[in-house]
């Protein structure tokens, strides 16, 4: 008696939008996915991660982007005040986000 196929379910466009999205089926052999997000959402990952920590961030403004020569990680750095009033320092962090998982590695001062 053969073998029975197994039937594939085909996707419609956005299924396969939402899970190119959430990286279903791209894994790799390190379990990381094969795309990599874009500097937009290291940078939200990156803000959000910040004001989980820092209790008073306002003025938050995304100062630089810059994707590591390996390609594995956003260098995201943010500004900000951690006063309502506008005078005052202004601090800056570098916010590294992994490229492939928007997972916050590490969060560093920026002199200057």
């Amino acid at each position: 008696m053969p073998a029975k196929k197994a039937k594939r379910k085909t996707l419609t466009a956005a299924e396969g939008a939402l899970l190119n999205m959430l990286g279903a089926g791209t894994r790799g052999t390190k379990g990381r996915s094969k795309t990599r997000i874009t500097a937009q959402q290291a940078a939200r990952a990156a803000g959000a991660y910040l004001s989980s920590l820092v209790r008073k961030v306002h003025n938050l403004t995304v100062e630089e982007t810059e994707l590591s020569e390996n390609g594995r990680f956003w260098l995201i750095t943010l500004g900000f005040d951690t006063s309502a009033l506008t005078f005052g320092p202004r601090e800056y962090k570098v916010i590294r986000v992994d490229a492939h998982t928007a997972d916050v590695l590490s969060m560093k001062i920026r002199q200057g």
